[in-house]
């Protein structure tokens, strides 16, 4: 046998078999008992040595054979197959064969497996969309502001997805409380998410565009002015019920960037809320 595993295999493809066996004994033996079980109960008869036997299977190393009416079980070693060795040549090939297979199949399953336990399940969510409130601190020292932030995720792989978010924010300048803001946002980018834990831990690049528009009150009269800046948010976060259909987005945390007229504004932003998984 060229392959220890063809045996075992061979064992579970006998009872598929209708064979002739020859009983072959120990040299100090003249005959061997015949089982009414596998290796256990009682003895249904005692078989001759070279005594033609024919053969319907095998069970747990045991050969079940027919003895007239009755079915009992011989030891395999003490029976020999009756057939051509070139068939039972090819019959080994074919187990082989097929051996080979199931090692194949085995060694992608653990593969996957231990992906798996790296990255998390395959199993997860093509779309996440979330929706809460953002707090964005300005570091020049000129106020915070208040609003909303929406996303929309499509996860073509189980770790990565591509973004879209839209946001929007308001609030007033801190020395100058007659100064108010206003601002809208686009962007876009990539996310990479674990999912192998508790909680869903992830990070994205996002870029796109921002809206300003400032609005001065002075003797009841409103002056306002608009810019268009470049907007760039790097940051991450963590999902509570990760795997859920709705999950708690616990605050995510990302360095917000505007860059206008030659410009950079360098903020921070706190966002938080319910993210709905299909």
């Amino acid at each position: 046998m060229k392959n220890p595993f063809a045996l075992l295999l061979l064992c579970f493809s006998l009872p598929a078999l209708a064979e002739t066996g020859t009983i072959q004994c120990d040299p100090d033996q003249t005959s061997i008992p015949a089982w009414t079980a596998p290796g256990r109960a009682f003895v249904v008869e005692q078989l001759k040595c070279g005594q033609m036997v024919s053969v319907s299977g095998l069970e747990r190393g045991y050969i079940r054979i027919q003895i007239g009416e009755k079915i009992a079980y011989v030891d395999a070693k003490y029976v020999r197959m009756q057939q051509e060795t070139g068939l039972q040549d090819r019959r080994i090939t074919e187990l082989e064969d097929r051996i080979e297979q199931l090692q194949k199949s085995t060694s992608s399953s653990v593969r996957k497996s231990g992906s798996e336990r790296l990255y998390g399940s395959s199993e997860y969510r093509r779309l996440e969309v979330f929706g809460g409130y953002s707090f964005v601190q300005f570091t020049n020292g000129g106020g915070n502001i208040d609003g909303w932030n929406a996303s929309f995720t499509g996860n073509p792989h189980p770790n990565i997805g591509i973004k879209a978010e839209v946001a929007g924010l308001y609030g007033r300048d801190r020395v100058l409380s007659n100064f108010k803001y206003r601002g809208y946002s686009f962007m876009a980018g990539p996310t990479v998410t674990t999912r192998n834990l508790p909680v869903g831990v992830y990070c994205h690049a996002l870029f796109g565009v921002q809206y300003l528009r400032n609005t001065v009150t002075t003797y009841g009269m409103d002056f306002s002015g608009s810019v268009n800046a470049l907007s760039m948010a790097f940051g991450s976060g963590i999902d509570w019920k990760p795997k859920s259909r709705v999950g708690i987005r616990l605050p995510q945390i990302e360095y917000l960037l505007w860059h206008k007229q030659g410009e950079w504004a360098h903020n921070v932003r706190l966002s938080g809320g319910v993210i709905f998984r299909f």
